[in-house]
Order: structure tokens, then sequence, then C-alpha cells
């Protein structure tokens, strides 16, 4: 699954599928205005119990994007520099 929205800084990789967390809020309020859609990230978080997640990410301004990979909802290696297109690609693999 991919989209051309605005990619997930490097620093928010390591929270990217753990369940519950966001960095979309920063106060308790924002719950009753965030429009975007997955913000709880518990689509990710499961996804990463069942099969192995890659995803690549790249943010407007960067010279590369990062890929990183996840399982039982941690990150399973540094993010590595490599080639993206705008935005984010998922990727599930080995699924159940």
């Amino acid at each position: 699954v991919s989209d051309d929205g605005h990619g997930i800084r490097s620093s928010d990789l390591p929270i990217l599928c753990e369940r519950h967390t966001t960095s979309k809020l920063s106060a308790y309020e924002d719950l009753q205005t965030i429009k975007s859609m997955g913000f709880r990230r518990e689509a990710l978080a499961s996804l990463t119990y069942v099969g192995h997640v890659t995803v690549t990410t790249i943010t407007e301004g960067q010279l590369h994007g990062y890929r990183v990979s996840y399982r039982d909802g941690v990150m399973e290696n540094d993010p590595k520099p490599c080639s993206a297109v705008k935005g984010t690609q998922v990727m599930v693999e080995n699924l159940f």
C-alpha cells in the first residue's frame, strides 16, 4: 500500500508500529479536531503480529528516504537510507 502524502519523519519510525501511539497529537484536546486517518496506528501494529512489515518513506525536502522493518510491534533494525518516492509505502509479507 502506498500514498503520496507527507511521509513519516525518521525520528517517528521507532514508535510507528507500537499500539496506541501517535506523533500527530500534541494535546488531549487535539482528539476533537484531528482529521487524518490511522492516527492511533492500530492497523499497522496489528499487521506486525501476523506478518513482516516493511515501511519505506520520505518527507519533503529530504535527499533520501528510509526503509525499516517491524515484527511484533517493534522495529527490527535501524532505519536504512534508501531511494524513495514521495510519501510512504507499506509492504506486508509472510502473512500468518
